[in-house]
């Protein structure tokens, strides 16, 4: 009996937990269904309450102006400078004693707390490489410009050949204007290579270059209301913090001196990419000042081109557009075949006006030939900076397309010797971020 009472037991206590089973598995079931099934609901927030606070209000200084830091509302200046010293263990018995003396100095000096700090930088040769290139492309302006100045006094010189109004003096005065300008371009050409040989060789370098090791020393100027003997403004208080800080910067810089460091002070700019590098170390390098330095980015006013909005419209008016078109494509592919980059062409033609445009339309090329004129006159008459322009262009392709093959072959090597890893759309892809060569963009 007992036996058996056991057994409905255990029988009831199995049919009991399938049930619990089946229900927890029912009830599973259900909750991923809804909410599955469930649509998305929006809270309707109304931001307009919110308290919006521009970017610097989350920083930790106010400004950062005339060489220094500003902080805690307006009373706390801090000025930085940099240093540099030498291999001091690799130094004579002299030097050490010297260095030793001058840096006791430097540390006796120091009233209030100050702050060494010591970081790496990769070395930094944008802003060298942005004046170089600034100096270059101002260099080949002044060559294209000059050339079209040859160009037209050349063609005033065949104008009054052919009309019987070149006399002699003229003739010589005209002659020794073209040798000048043919001289300025030589020298010109030569400085604008130059300046592209440097460019070559900042951008070899500055990528293998060892990191920069930056010294500083931070220190501040406070000021306190209780001390002085009236209440200052604040551009009275901003005037002796730069007096505080250039003396103390002052002070501190000689005493270094004496002990064998160069130091500078940290000036505007160079404080304000300190402080993104400090609290953006990863990207700092990436996105240096001189990306946005110098540009009309942050100017509400820009500069238009030579063609005003009231050219075209007038043009539209009068049914003369397609002309100025005309004339337009006709000078860009005069100055193409003449050896212009696309880039400099275009920037050169929306300085020209519609009158400039009809003067150089109206304007009828010939050709120099040693029956026309004597070989000094030839040689004179001749644009050479044309002809060494065409050579260069032809050059500069040449080289484009050994540079395309060489990196096609690369890459071929490197499927070949890695099949997995070759991807059809990589090239693709990486050339749809390069700029267009070779025309209009």
């Amino acid at each position: 009996m007992i036996e058996q009472l056991t057994n409905i037991a255990r029988i009831i206590l199995f049919i009991l937990i399938v049930i619990i089973a089946l229900g927890l598995l029912i009830m599973v079931y259900f909750k991923k269904y809804k909410r599955k099934n469930k649509a998305v609901e929006y809270d309707d927030i109304d931001y307009s309450s919110y308290d919006r606070k521009d970017s610097v209000d989350l920083c930790k200084f106010e400004d950062i102006v005339d060489d220094m830091i500003i902080t805690d509302n307006g009373t706390r200046f801090v000025g930085i400078i940099k240093v540099r010293g030498f291999d001091y263990f690799y130094a004579r018995p002299a030097e050490k004693n010297r260095t030793e003396a001058g840096y006791a100095s430097f540390v006796n000096m120091i009233k209030e707390p100050m702050v060494y700090r010591q970081y790496t930088k990769a070395v930094d040769l944008s802003g060298t490489r942005a004046m170089c290139q600034s100096a270059y492309e101002k260099v080949e302006a002044d060559l294209f410009l000059l050339s079209e100045e040859f160009n037209q006094q050349r063609e005033q010189y065949f104008d009054l050949a052919d009309k019987g109004k070149l006399s002699v003096d003229m003739e010589e005065q005209i002659l020794d204007s073209l040798e000048e300008k043919a001289r300025t371009m030589e020298v010109l050409e030569f400085r604008r290579d130059h300046l592209y040989d440097n460019l070559s060789y900042i951008d070899a370098v500055s990528n293998i270059t060892s990191p920069e090791k930056i010294q500083t020393y931070t220190f501040d100027w406070v000021y306190d209301p209780l001390i002085g003997a009236s209440d200052l403004t604040a551009e009275q208080i901003r005037e002796k913090a730069v007096t505080e800080l250039n003396r103390k910067a002052a002070g501190f810089i000689h005493a270094l001196s004496n002990a064998g460091v160069r130091a500078t002070r940290v000036r505007t700019a160079e404080l304000k990419f300190m402080m993104r590098r400090h609290w953006h170390p990863l990207t700092a390098d990436e996105f240096n000042p001189y990306l946005y330095e110098g540009t009309n980015a942050y100017d509400d006013v820009t500069s238009s081109s030579g063609m005003k909005e009231s050219d075209y419209e007038m043009a539209e008016e009068n049914g003369t557009m397609s002309e100025i078109i005309s004339l337009q494509q006709k000078k860009y592919d005069e100055m193409i075949d003449r050896g212009v980059e696309p880039q400099v062409a275009e920037e050169m033609l929306a300085t020209f006006t519609k009158e400039d445009l009809e003067k150089e339309a109206a304007r009828v090329s010939r050709s120099i030939s040693t029956e026309e004129i004597k070989d000094r006159k030839e040689a004179i008459l001749t644009n050479k900076f044309e002809e060494h322009e065409k050579v260069r262009q032809k050059e500069k392709e040449r080289n484009k397309k050994l540079q395309k093959i060489k990196e096609l072959e690369a890459l071929d090597n490197k499927n070949l010797k890695n099949p997995t890893n070759s991807n059809p759309d990589e090239t693709a892809f990486i050339n749809s971020f390069l700029p267009k060569l070779g025309g209009k963009n």
